[in-house]
């Protein structure tokens, strides 16, 4: 009985957005468990003060469930099976708070207290598998192919091994997603990078010499392939990265109080600013930013937030909403005026293959924020 009363309590601080990160945690791997399933009904039942029937809405539940595992399972990624696991029952209890998230909103809507946009508007569509490849000569192609490209040899082709490019010409080349847009790449020397809406990656199709160089922009994920005779580099704005076999992700939009944000994942990599030649050291687990007065910091930080969108899933926590609104601009090449209501925190798990209205919902029921739809502008409200 004492533990129920402490998962109420929970319960209650996550519906008024106070969950601390461990207390959010806490309650995902409590409804994660069998046998919970009463407590979850009447607590559900008392936050909206009527009767809960789960067989009801089974249709409903089976979709936002669908929703956040779509993308996790579909990574055809290699990492240690009890991580992936972890996160995998994660997402399922994040779905069954989602789906209260989205039931509740649909009980408001009833009541005349939903979101306010135009009913006939089509909803906005999350972002998908593109990207454009721009080769030495100016030519851009378009690209399509849900696995991502490879470069082997001199010559690029989607992972299902249609060629892109003839000959074996050395070339540097520019891979480039729009926003609303992810893609994933295999480098010459077998190292994957998987860039976030609004990024971009340049390389040659065979690394030459006695490095290895990309430049990059906006958000790459980047799992190199070790070689101790030939280390890597990554460029982007005011900050170069050396490593030898390492995965981190690097984080250049500058939209934060950070310039450039880089966060290791495993293996040691030296952040090196370029106008100062001051550097750190980095250790797996740690992230460190180049600020915009050029200081290196370093901190530890949770590796499943930060990573989260290379699992298709957005996890907030306790972060400004206008931190949040860049995440929603980019990845539904939308733009978001947060007017006063910028600095209220936000703490949330969403799967990123959700619609905008059903984001929207999400935050609103969290915050108490409303949000009115015009076009691609998005205004929040309180």
């Amino acid at each position: 009985m004492e533990n129920n009363n402490h998962i109420s309590q929970l319960f209650e601080k996550y519906l008024n957005n106070n969950c601390t990160k461990q207390e959010l945690d806490e309650l995902l791997q409590h409804f994660e468990l069998s046998g919970n399933d009463e407590l979850l009904k009447s607590l559900i039942e008392s936050a909206m003060h009527t009767p809960f029937d789960p067989q009801a809405y089974e249709a409903e539940i089976k979709e936002v469930d669908q929703l956040v595992h779509q993308q996790l399972f579909e990574k055809v990624v290699q990492k240690p099976k009890v991580r992936y696991l972890k996160q995998a029952a994660y997402a399922a209890a994040a779905a069954v708070l989602l789906f209260f998230l989205l039931f509740m909103f649909k009980q408001r809507e009833s009541n005349e207290q939903a979101i306010s946009q135009q009913p006939t508007q089509q909803d906005i569509q999350p972002g998908q598998e593109k990207a454009i490849l721009t080769l030495a000569n100016g030519k851009q192609i378009e690209l399509d192919e849900k696995h991502g490209i490879q470069t082997a040899n001199g010559q690029i082709s989607y992972q299902n091994g249609s060629a892109i490019t003839q000959g074996e010409e050395l070339q540097e080349v520019v891979l480039t997603t729009p926003l609303a847009a992810q893609y994933k790449a295999i480098l010459p020397d077998g190292t994957a990078a998987w860039l976030n809406a609004g990024s971009s990656i340049r390389y040659p199709t065979k690394f030459t010499g006695n490095k290895r160089s990309v430049y990059i922009t906006g958000e790459v994920y980047f799992e190199v392939a070790k070689n101790p005779s030939k280390p890597f580099f990554v460029y982007c704005d005011q900050q170069v990265l050396q490593v030898l076999g390492t995965h981190f992700n690097i984080n250049s939009y500058g939209d934060q109080q950070a310039q450039v944000i880089t966060t290791l994942a495993e293996g040691s990599l030296r952040v090196t600013n370029n106008s100062t030649n001051a550097s750190r050291l980095v250790s797996p687990g740690q992230q460190a930013s180049l600020s915009k007065n050029k200081q290196i910091t370093l901190k530890t930080v949770n590796l499943e937030e930060v990573l989260a969108w290379k699992e298709g899933m957005f996890i907030i926590n306790d972060q400004p909403l206008s931190h949040y609104a860049r995440h929603i601009e980019r990845w539904y090449d939308v733009k978001v005026d947060v007017n006063q209501v910028g600095d209220i925190r936000l703490s949330t798990i969403i799967p990123r293959n959700a619609t905008l209205s059903q984001v929207l919902a999400a935050i609103e029921l969290q915050t108490g924020v409303s949000f009115k739809i015009e076009g691609r502008r998005i205004t929040a409200r309180k």
